[in-house]
């Protein structure tokens, strides 16, 4: 999904250099190449799904309802493994499903939350077109208030409320209706040897369906007709041709 384009500052104009760009890092990097002088003049813009509210929710984060149908009613506790893995934190986890711009924004929100460590990001092997957010909390000095707290606050930004969550834990595959005393149940049964090789087996288990999922990948593009191929390259080749002639037009545009 492409959703960044370059467009000039002072006549809104887009540049015409070839597909719009995946990430807006995409886009800034491209203007920064420009050289300070020429990157001044102009700016990214997003024009994917969400239009405006995307942009406002790029520039100036989040508000009540901006991540309707965006942040999947779901969370997993302790399935992935810490950003550091000598450490035994606490990982709740979010996904965000089709629109990457969000995760910053969403990031930065739970960031500011009592007891948050750290917080990373990802895109999801098992479920396409879907970003996961990490969030660490310290497993020696944890509070389930404060975890029970960042999850159901998540759930103003959206259209549904905390009873709508499912939770997974490692040592279980089946999906449970979200309850603050469940938190305390699992913390309770686990200690830090068990709580380890729980999440190594779940990162085992994501990496053998993302290496099955290669191989399938793999084995369809090896079935493909020749002809098939023919034009995949065909077309990649009339890319190629598409983006050196709006980089033509691009330097018309300066001139």
């Amino acid at each position: 999904m492409s959703n960044w384009v370059v467009r000039s500052k002072k006549t809104q104009q887009v540049l015409k250099i070839g597909a719009p760009f995946f990430l807006e890092e995409e886009a800034r990097s491209y203007i920064e190449r420009m050289g300070q002088p020429i990157a001044s003049l102009y700016e990214p813009y997003y024009v994917g799904p969400g239009g405006k509210s995307i942009r406002r929710m790029v520039n100036e984060g989040l508000i009540p309802h901006d991540l309707d149908n965006i942040l999947l009613s779901k969370v997993s506790i302790d399935e992935y493994l810490p950003a550091d893995p000598r450490t035994d934190n606490i990982v709740v986890a979010f996904f965000l499903k089709g629109v990457p711009e969000a995760v910053l924004p969403f990031k930065n929100f739970v960031d500011k939350f009592s007891g948050v460590l750290d917080v990373d990001f990802g895109d999801s092997d098992t479920i396409p077109n879907t970003s996961i957010v990490y969030v660490e909390f310290d497993r020696d000095n944890y509070d389930v208030g404060k975890i029970d707290a960042l999850i159901r606050e998540t759930t103003k930004l959206t259209n549904f409320g905390p009873e709508d969550y499912t939770i997974t834990f490692p040592h279980t595959g089946n999906n449970f209706p979200y309850d603050p005393r469940l938190l305390k149940r699992y913390f309770a049964s686990r200690d830090r040897r068990e709580n380890y090789l729980a999440q190594k087996k779940a990162q085992k288990q994501a990496d053998r369906e993302r290496q099955r999922e290669l191989t399938k990948r793999q084995a369809a593009q090896a079935e493909a007709p020749s002809q098939e191929r023919t034009q995949t390259q065909q077309a990649a080749a009339e890319e190629e041709m598409a983006v050196a002639l709006g980089n033509l037009l691009f330097e018309d545009d300066l001139a």
